[in-house]
């Protein structure tokens, strides 16, 4: 397995054992942000290259939660590399 994967599993991932069932609640409001932020920025979360989130103040441990919430509603999708790719109204 490559370096980056591993390291995009473990961005991904890093939350999984904050709650049983490696669920964490989210805040909406933050969460909101974070999708606007993203949709601003073309989509899509690169696990390797994603400094645009931290500039905004997210951790990795909320773009985690928010990755897992947004997939489980289907707002997003984890694609074959690890990024997080955001299927709203905006990024169709």
């Amino acid at each position: 397995m490559k370096p980056w994967m591993l390291a995009a599993a473990g961005l991904f991932m890093s939350g999984c054992d904050t709650m049983p069932g490696g669920t964490a609640p989210v805040d909406s409001t933050r969460q909101a942000q974070f999708v606007a932020l993203v949709e601003a920025n073309g989509c899509r979360v690169d696990p390797a290259d994603h400094a645009f989130v931290h500039e905004a103040g997210f951790s990795d441990t909320e773009l985690a939660d928010f990755s897992r919430a947004l997939a489980a509603e289907e707002w997003a999708e984890i694609g074959y590399d690890g990024a997080l790719m955001l299927v709203t109204e905006t990024c169709i």
